[in-house]
């Protein structure tokens, strides 16, 4: 329970710094990056958030079907805007992979390297 307070307080920090600092990226978007600054500075990630996390991901698709949805509904009224919604749907997709795997790959030599370092 206290993992998902922490999710939603800082999805509020977002909207907040959305709202009064006029940032044009999304609330949740905001939270997360600081939630992401957040958990570098901490530089650990607290087992009840990460229990949240884990379980809010199981069900993920559950929080997609409103917006597919809705895209669905508007499919019709997209169409001569439909091939730089693909573009950026593939180009956007490209880029969160190839930023995971990056991130994935430092995370995992980091924690190697922590390892080696406890054992020695």
């Amino acid at each position: 329970m206290r993992g998902l307070f922490v999710l939603l307080l800082f999805q509020c920090l977002g909207e907040a710094l959305h709202r009064f600092g006029h940032i044009a990226l999304p609330g949740p978007v905001l939270g997360m990056l600081i939630l992401f600054v957040a958990l570098c500075i901490y530089k650990a990630v607290p087992d009840s958030l990460a229990e949240s996390s884990n379980n809010l991901i199981g069900v993920m698709s559950i929080m997609l079907i409103p917006a597919v949805t809705g895209f669905c509904f508007y499919l019709l009224d997209i169409g001569d805007q439909l091939v730089p919604i693909l573009a950026a749907t593939v180009f956007g997709t490209i880029i969160a992979i190839v930023f995971t795997a990056l991130l994935m790959a430092r995370l995992i030599k980091e924690e190697h390297k922590s390892l080696d370092d406890t054992h020695e």
